[in-house]
């Protein structure tokens, strides 16, 4: 039976990278908790840049250049749905208010290329926004063994969730690279009969924004 994962993702700011990756020893079944970036489930912008993928997104442009004095601020998020369930839980209906949802194609950043892709330029470089997206995907299996969450970030808050329940957050510091080990807890938020989401946060201050995830 496949799996249909869901993963809404927020951002602020800029840098989200959100992949997983999963160890096999052979027929030991031995699990190795060391991440591995060129064992990926699915395609990550930062990790595997060749493999595109879309998403659903909405974008809050403030129009105004970075400032201290609004370090951290989260400019907007979308509407509840019509039933009461927020952008980031399961079966969330896409809905617009002032803002709308658009489908866009990663990698998603203030530059007109990352990674040698042209990029989906959601705002421009130094003005200060936010950024949620919504992907989703399927995997046609249990995943073995450990998952690691690649959740590289640029300052501001970053939040990312599984089937609604958040799994990590970043307050502050610039790492693109950066990456945890899910709990079983967490691993087990994915489930075969429902979705599985993911969500980010942050502040629109770097060039790049963008967030994948394997699992």
């Amino acid at each position: 039976m496949k799996k249909n994962i869901y993963l809404p993702l927020r951002m602020l700011i800029v840098t989200a990278f959100t992949a997983a990756h999963v160890f096999n020893a052979g027929a030991q079944d031995r699990l190795i908790s060391t991440f591995n970036a060129d064992r990926p489930i699915l395609p990550s912008s930062q990790y595997t840049p060749a493999e595109q993928y879309q998403a659903d997104v909405w974008i809050y442009d403030s129009g105004m250049r970075y400032n201290d004095q609004y370090y951290n601020k989260v400019w907007g998020e979308p509407d509840a749905d019509s039933e009461g369930r927020m952008w980031y839980e399961p079966g969330y209906e896409l809905t617009d208010g002032e803002r709308s949802w658009q489908r866009a194609t990663s990698p998603f950043s203030t530059d007109e290329y990352y990674k040698d892709k042209k990029s989906f330029r959601w705002i421009q470089a130094e003005i200060m926004g936010d950024i949620y997206m919504r992907r989703t995907f399927t995997v046609d299996r249990t995943v073995p063994g450990t998952v690691f969450l690649s959740a590289g970030h640029d300052d501001a808050p970053a939040e990312w969730y599984i089937n609604g329940v958040k799994v990590h957050s970043s307050a502050d510091g610039w790492n693109n690279d950066e990456y945890i080990l899910l709990t079983d807890e967490q691993k087990a938020l994915i489930k075969t009969s429902s979705p599985c989401t993911c969500t980010r946060t942050g502040e629109a201050r770097s060039p790049t924004a963008d967030c994948m995830r394997l699992t």
